[in-house]
């Protein structure tokens, strides 16, 4: 009974800091929310608009690429990345595989 009553809570609270979209989002793919802060990665509107976001944060295109920085294919990284390191749930959250 306590269990179910820590359960409740620890959900409650996840709601309360980030929304039911993202909790409900993260609940798609696991049973627990464990490692839920640790992975949430926000809400995007797009795999590729986070792909767009992951590059800007971790390189520099111009400096890596120069002109031909132009070209890249934010859709085809995005792609990738949701292929092996995050998922993305209904209301699009985005959450790392942990």
């Amino acid at each position: 009974m306590e269990d179910d009553f820590d359960s409740i809570l620890e959900y409650s609270d996840m709601c309360y800091k980030h929304g039911s979209d993202a909790v409900y989002d993260y609940m798609e793919f696991h049973d627990e929310l464990d490692n839920f802060e640790e992975a949430y990665y926000g809400e995007w509107d797009s795999e590729e608009d986070f792909a767009r976001h992951i590059v800007e944060e971790y390189y520099n295109l111009d400096k890596m690429m120069g002109s031909l920085a132009n070209y890249f294919d934010y859709g085809a990284f995005g792609r990738e990345l949701y292929n092996w390191d995050y998922t993305m749930g209904a209301n699009g959250n985005v959450f790392r595989r942990i």
